[in-house]
């Protein structure tokens, strides 16, 4: 078993958001580990049993990997094209919200990096991950004011988050 943050074809370490990082990857069927805090959080995230049982994260996880395909300028505005860290983030995420709310589409971000849609009614969230590792959550009705806040790169801010946008979204 191989411990990852899922980023194809590197392998290294550093600091991210404070936390130390330890990327490795393979070619082979992978297991997501909690990369910021092993001893605090050890549940294995088994990719594959993930995409079999639920097929919405599944298509949205592929959909994430076509935007490897993207280039510089990618929509004619000057946008970057996600890169492989904030396409991984982003799956991670995806990981974790058949137990919230999954989204209702992902794309990638104008602002360089994937987005995370979640609809209901009039009301609107989104999760973004850009290239920069920068994560924020947005939450929205009509034509109010959003709220915009700052996610933590680990399981417990994703966790938070999603019940968060879950909770708002709720009727």
């Amino acid at each position: 078993m191989i411990t990852a943050l899922l980023v194809a074809g590197v392998h290294s370490s550093g600091a991210f958001g404070g936390h130390q990082l330890d990327v490795i990857s393979s070619s082979q069927p992978t297991t997501i580990v909690e990369p910021f805090n092993r001893t605090a959080y050890p549940k294995e995230y088994p990719i594959i049993d993930i995409a079999k049982e639920n097929n919405k994260v599944a298509s949205l996880i592929d959909e994430i990997a076509e935007s490897k395909h993207l280039e510089f300028d990618w929509n004619g505005y000057d946008s970057d094209a996600p890169n492989s860290f904030s396409m991984k983030l982003a799956e991670w995420i995806l990981l974790e919200t058949p137990r919230y709310k999954i989204p209702d589409r992902v794309a990638p971000s104008a602002q360089g990096g994937i987005g995370m849609f979640f609809y209901s009614d009039q009301k609107y969230a989104d999760i973004e991950c850009f290239n920069s590792g920068e994560i924020l959550g947005t939450t929205v009705t009509g034509n109010g004011e959003p709220d915009i806040w700052s996610i933590t790169p680990n399981s417990e801010g994703f966790r938070s988050s999603l019940e968060r946008i879950k909770k708002y979204l709720a009727p």
